[in-house]
């Protein structure tokens, strides 16, 4: 319709990168609307998503991560691209991940998680797109007093580097609740606060699993 055209005009006018379309549409729909929620609002228009989109947190940050043979990194692609750091060795592991500066929740995300019914985290980086979410100030207090059922959705595959380590669905969780800081939560309630974790026990075939073992990646253990 017009107004998804004006959306796709305003957005895409900047041709000047090369590649044109090296940016990614997000980072270019941010920049026409001054800011990261006119942005989302604006991939929203153009995409035509009807649910509502809110940013955990509206302020720059650096994610950082340590390694438990002391590498120190300083940019989510540098954990991106750990396993071709000449200095990285399989038998190392990420140990911590935080954010510098740190950084408080978006006030319309808390509002969103206080009247959600569900809350999903969904597969994805471990320490690159899932356990970063609880590094945001409110945001793991907000997900604990909220109602919503909690609901985790383990992957079905490691990534070399990033989280060869996590190699099981019970090691993947145990990080996920320090950083919830869940165990709080079950001296208070004498239970956990997550309420159901998603696994696949399903066969998966074994020409797709050695495509992936060729990359370094393994399949996480139910």
């Amino acid at each position: 319709d017009e107004d998804q055209y004006q959306e796709a005009i305003a957005i895409l006018r900047d041709r000047s990168e090369k590649p044109p379309l090296g940016h990614l549409l997000a980072v270019k729909s941010e920049k026409y609307h001054h800011g990261v929620s006119g942005g989302i609002d604006g991939l929203r228009k153009l995409l035509r998503i009807k649910g509502n989109i809110f940013p955990v947190n509206l302020n720059d940050t650096d994610l950082h991560t340590e390694t438990t043979r002391g590498l120190h990194l300083e940019r989510e692609h540098d954990l991106d691209e750990l396993d071709k750091n000449p200095d990285f060795l399989l038998e190392d592991a990420v140990s911590r991940i935080f954010l510098e500066p740190a950084v408080e929740a978006n006030p319309e995300t808390l509002r969103a998680i206080k009247s959600a019914d569900k809350i999903v985290f969904p597969p994805g980086s471990p320490y690159g797109s899932i356990f970063p979410h609880l590094l945001v100030g409110g945001l793991p207090e907000a997900i604990k007093k909220s109602k919503a059922k909690l609901i985790l959705v383990s992957n079905l595959m490691t990534t070399k580097g990033q989280d060869h380590h996590l190699s099981s669905v019970s090691r993947w969780l145990q990080v996920f609740q320090y950083y919830l800081d869940d165990g709080e939560w079950i001296k208070k309630h004498g239970k956990s606060r997550i309420d159901y974790v998603v696994v696949n026990d399903n066969h998966i075939d074994a020409q797709i699993v050695s495509i992936y073992k060729r990359k370094g990646q393994n399949l996480v253990a139910t």
